[in-house]
């Protein structure tokens, strides 16, 4: 489920290629401790034409950052480093206008007041599946960046 904040102007920096308008692949930045999973969902989303990096550690996350811009974060909530909702805070405050999504197992009861409470831009809970994954991303995508 999408849950979004509409109040700032969002853009994307790699929404056009210059080369006769056509849209480039949005840019998802995927960030879980668990590899199995971020293999996963890399897979399923580069298939849907997003192109994806992932960060399993906050190392890698920050050596992401230095030299490629997200169009959109995915975190996982419960990782043993950085929790996703410190990830968020730490995201607004580098980016202010890349869009944070939370995504996790736990209920979307739980999940919609911490993505508030973190500024997060929304949530998605992982029990809709890879395909529900790249509905709900794609939904993202269309309510918050094009």
């Amino acid at each position: 489920m999408w849950a979004g904040r509409s109040t700032l102007p969002w853009y994307s920096r790699s929404e056009y290629d210059g080369t006769m308008g056509e849209r480039k692949a949005r840019r998802i930045l995927l960030v879980d401790d668990s590899p199995l999973t971020l293999e996963l969902e890399r897979d399923w989303l580069e298939r849907d034409g997003y192109e994806v990096r992932a960060a399993s550690t906050l190392a890698d996350f920050d050596a992401m950052l230095r030299d490629w811009s997200p169009d959109v974060v995915l975190t996982d909530v419960k990782m043993p480093e950085v929790e996703g909702p410190e990830l968020c805070r730490i995201i607004k405050q580098r980016f202010e206008v890349v869009p944070v999504i939370l995504f996790s197992t736990l209920p979307e009861s739980q999940l919609a007041p911490l993505a508030e409470h973190c500024g997060a831009d929304g949530y998605l809970s992982k029990s809709q599946g890879l395909s529900g994954l790249s509905r709900a991303l794609h939904d993202v995508c269309e309510q918050v960046l094009w």
